[in-house]
């Protein structure tokens, strides 16, 4: 070949291909160094599945308690906060509404008692059990 025609396929062929090896070689070497780091996370241990665990069993679903005697029992105060929707608020005809309120009513017809749902701001609550106004607190 002529020496022309070497120096011509040298300039226009081979220097890019020199050029880039320098970053072709960086890209080399950091393939090398993240496929052992891929290797051993694709190779950890296998995970154990744990066995069947033992749940204790502090009740029977098939015994029932007692009912408790509640022939003394004539009404249940339950008292909740004014205004926390949809748990307690003030209904359209101004009586108390919400979950909780319907929760109070559905547990006195449950066990046959007559309620009254009174409501109150949230920080005289806890005073209102204490000085004897309510039987019990029923607010979110």
């Amino acid at each position: 070949m002529q020496p022309q025609i070497v120096n011509a396929i040298n300039t226009w062929l081979l220097q890019p291909v020199r050029a880039a090896l320098p970053p072709l070689g960086l890209m080399l070497g950091l393939w090398l160094m993240w496929l052992p780091v891929s290797a051993m996370a694709q190779t950890a241990a296998p995970v154990v599945q744990p066995g069947p665990q033992a749940v204790p069993g502090f009740w029977d679903p098939r015994r029932r308690p007692d009912r408790p005697d509640l022939t003394r029992l004539t009404v249940i105060r339950f008292l909740t906060e004014t205004d926390y929707p949809p748990f307690n608020f003030t209904g359209p005809d101004g009586n108390p509404a919400g979950f909780n309120a319907d929760l109070a009513r559905l547990l006195c017809e449950e066990i046959k008692v007559t309620c009254t749902v009174q409501m109150r701001r949230f920080e005289t609550l806890l005073d209102a059990i204490s000085s004897n106004r309510g039987d019990a607190i029923i607010a979110s």
